[in-house]
C-alpha cells in the first residue's frame, strides 16, 4: 500500500487521504491539522525537511528512506519521494509518495 500526499509549501501542511491515514494508523480528520514532518521520526525530520526544500528550490524530484510514526509512536521504515508540482511556471506544492520499505 502507498499514499500520495500533496504538501502545501509554506507550512508543509498536508492534504490527507484515506491511504495516508491507514499507513499512519490515524484518520483523515486527525491528519487535517498535522504538519507533514510531525509524521516523520524525529531522527529523520531535518533530512526529510531539507529534501522537501530542495525539491521546491530546485524544481527537482528527490527520494530517501525514513521512518514514519504510526499511531504517533511506532517508527516504521518507508521509502519516500518528493516531486514538485508546477502551475503557471511556479512550484505550487510538493507531492510526496510514501511506500512501506524493508527494515
Amino acid at each position: 500500500s502507498y499514499s500520495t500526499v500533496p504538501l502545501l509549501l509554506k507550512a508543509k501542511k498536508i492534504e490527507p487521504d484515506a491511504a495516508l491515514a491507514r499507513i499512519t494508523g490515524t484518520t483523515p480528520e486527525q491528519l487535517a491539522s498535522a504538519r507533514f514532518l510531525t509524521l516523520v521520526a524525529v531522527a529523520d525530520r531535518a533530512r526529510v525537511g531539507d529534501m522537501i526544500d530542495y525539491a521546491y528550490a530546485n524544481n527537482a524530484a528527490v527520494g530517501t528512506r525514513a521512518h514514519l510514526l504510526v499511531r504517533g509512536a511506532t517508527a516504521v521504515p518507508i521509502a519516500i519521494g518528493f516531486a514538485p508540482v508546477e502551475r503557471a511556471g511556479r512550484v505550487e506544492e510538493i507531492s510526496a509518495v510514501l511506500t512501506p520499505a524493508a527494515a
